[in-house]
């Protein structure tokens, strides 16, 4: 009788260098066609976009010094808005390279880790939109008075708004990446529990560089980014716990 092969349930045998040369890659390759497709699409919806962002700045007009100034800044918002809509395709790139160092029952989260990026990183764009990028606006024209009129550059202005969204987005990739690192085995639980302290620090200046010198506004943008860190140090100890209990079973 022939026995039906079932594969084993432990991690595959590890590539050599050159394999995981070439499939980086391809995987980079991936990835940049996929974000110039995404670019040019976007790109005849430049400007719709460029309404959007105009919006937390009120009436204030925005100039350009340069000819090709305010073309570049719609391209930059263009290439934006093709990582937004790219980011699925990309995030599944870089998962699947990473999910062969995975056992076969942790590879079975792969597609709800990227739809949980990918709801994360729109909600850290929706938070530095609605209060990031205002509350900081709002202190910086403070600074304007009669003798000074705030007169921002399309390119500088697009700069400053995309770089927070990106830069939001990513960090509300917390989380899910404190919960990659522990099931790679590179953080545990109270590896994190001790620098906690130092995140936490670290997140008060970034509030307090970020928003104006009040209380209310510092609170609204560090709450949410130390509840990310202590919601990551959550799943990693979910994580050591199912794993203590497989092997005692």
């Amino acid at each position: 009788m022939i026995k039906k092969f079932k594969p084993k349930k432990s991690k595959p045998q590890p590539k050599n260098f050159v394999d995981h040369l070439e499939e980086v890659r391809r995987r980079l390759f991936i990835i940049v066609g996929v974000l110039i497709i995404g670019t040019v699409a976007v790109f005849p919806f430049a400007d719709r976009i460029l309404l959007f962002l105009l919006a937390p700045l009120g009436e204030q007009q925005l100039i350009y010094t340069s000819p090709p100034e305010a073309f570049l800044a719609n391209i930059k918002l263009a290439f934006t808005g093709g990582i937004l809509i790219t980011s699925p395709i990309i995030i599944y790139q870089i998962m699947a390279f990473i999910g062969p160092a995975l056992y076969k029952k942790e590879r079975r989260l792969f597609y709800p880790f990227i739809a949980g990026m990918y709801f994360l990183f729109l909600l850290g764009v929706t938070f530095a939109y609605t209060t990031v990028i205002p509350f900081t606006l709002n202190f910086f024209l403070r600074f304007a008075g009669q003798d000074l009129a705030p007169l921002f550059t399309i390119s500088s202005y697009i700069s400053f708004n995309t770089n927070l969204l990106l830069v939001f987005g990513l960090t509300f990739q917390t989380p899910l990446a404190f919960l990659l690192l522990g099931l790679l085995n590179i953080v545990n639980v109270p590896l994190l529990s001790r620098i906690r302290k130092f995140a936490f620090l670290a997140i008060v200046i970034i509030a307090a560089v970020i928003t104006p010198p009040d209380g209310i506004s510092q609170i609204l943008v560090a709450l949410p980014l130390i509840l990310l860190y202590e919601v990551g140090i959550l799943l990693v100890r979910l994580v050591h716990r199912k794993r203590v209990r497989e092997e005692e079973s």
